[in-house]
């Protein structure tokens, strides 16, 4: 047996596109003028580090303090530390069980109850291809009902 040669019609994709390997001239330029953003930015902070450090004591209240140093820090700012933790983790927990419990489908954000046979996916009566849209008859439900029962008495005498 003669094995295919590895040519660019056997790769991914057709072998169009640039190589991996590849930097693009605009994305060294970004990049080398990131860099040096950073750089002068670090410089800047040692350098007026007294400065900065003042600023940020008076704005956060660690400054002209209470009974000891830090009262004004954690009756003011520092007080809504708890409050933004708090409202993430609910946020996290919030979007973890949406994510959970919603249609597999990409972009669908409906909760997903009808299970794809064969599959591990949950969808929503939208996006499941044996569930009506517009609601099931009575006729509906008996005649999906008649065709359950056949299957399992089917199964039933097929097995010792």
């Amino acid at each position: 047996m003669e094995t295919p040669a590895a040519g660019p019609s056997n790769q991914v994709g057709g072998g169009a596109g640039p190589e991996p390997s590849v930097v693009h001239p605009a994305k060294k330029i970004v990049l080398v003028v990131l860099l040096v953003l950073c750089v002068v930015g670090v410089a800047f902070l040692i350098a007026f580090f007294d400065s900065f450090r003042h600023w940020l004591a008076l704005h956060t209240g660690t400054l002209h303090g209470g009974p000891d140093l830090y009262y004004n820090f954690w009756s003011g700012f520092g007080s809504d530390l708890g409050e933004a933790t708090l409202i993430t983790a609910v946020g996290v927990g919030v979007y973890t069980g949406v994510r959970k419990v919603n249609c597999h489908t990409k972009g669908c954000w409906r909760i997903g109850h009808h299970t794809l046979e064969g599959t591990p996916y949950i969808l929503c009566r939208k996006h499941h291809p044996n569930v009506p849209t517009r609601g099931a008859s009575h006729q509906h439900i008996l005649e999906q009902h008649r065709k359950y029962r056949e299957a399992h008495e089917v199964r039933g005498t097929q097995s010792p």
